[in-house]
C-alpha cells in the first residue's frame, strides 16, 4: 500500500483570503487519523507566489485557534490539479475556469463564498463563518 497522502486542495483567486482560511479551517476539522491520510493545500488562479495571508484572514483564523501566519500564496499548477482527489473552488467562476482546462468535474466541490479582499474585519468573519458551513460538503465527501 502506498504511503502517499490523498490531496484536497482549495482554490480561490489570489490565495491570500478565502482559500487559506478554508485550508486552515478544514485541516483543523480533521481527526488525527484523517490528518495522517490527507494532505491539504490551497492555491490561487491568479496568485503571486509568496504573498502572506491577508491581515484580517490571519486575525480571524487566530481568533478561532488556527494559525495561518506561515501561509504563502501559491499559483495553481497542473500537477496539483492532477494529484488532487478533491478540488474545492470558492466560487462557480473558479470551477468554470478549471472545467475549461479539462479538470474532471467529479473532483470539484463548489462553494459560493464572496471575496472579502479589501473588506472589513466583519467581512472576513462572515466569510470564515460561511466557509465553515460549506466545509461540511467536503467532510461528507472524504468520509464516504
Amino acid at each position: 500500500m502506498s504511503d502517499k497522502k490523498r490531496l484536497v486542495i482549495f482554490v480561490c483567486t489570489g490565495n491570500t483570503c478565502r482559500s487559506p482560511m478554508a485550508e486552515g479551517l478544514f485541516r483543523n476539522g480533521l481527526t488525527d487519523e484523517e490528518k495522517e491520510i490527507f494532505e491539504v493545500r490551497s492555491f490561487g488562479l491568479a496568485a503571486f507566489g509568496g504573498e502572506p495571508a491577508s491581515e484580517y484572514a490571519v486575525e480571524i483564523m487566530y481568533s478561532m485557534g488556527i494559525d495561518i501566519t506561515a501561509h504563502r500564496s501559491t499559483p495553481l499548477n497542473r500537477y496539483a490539479l492532477a494529484e488532487a482527489e478533491v478540488v474545492v473552488c470558492m466560487t462557480e467562476s473558479h470551477a468554470n475556469v478549471l472545467l475549461s482546462v479539462g479538470v474532471d468535474p467529479e473532483k470539484l466541490v463548489v462553494f459560493d463564498i464572496p471575496d472579502p479582499y479589501k473588506g472589513t474585519e466583519d467581512d472576513y468573519r462572515r466569510c470564515a463563518d460561511k466557509i465553515k458551513v460549506e466545509l461540511e460538503k467536503v467532510y461528507d465527501r472524504i468520509r464516504k
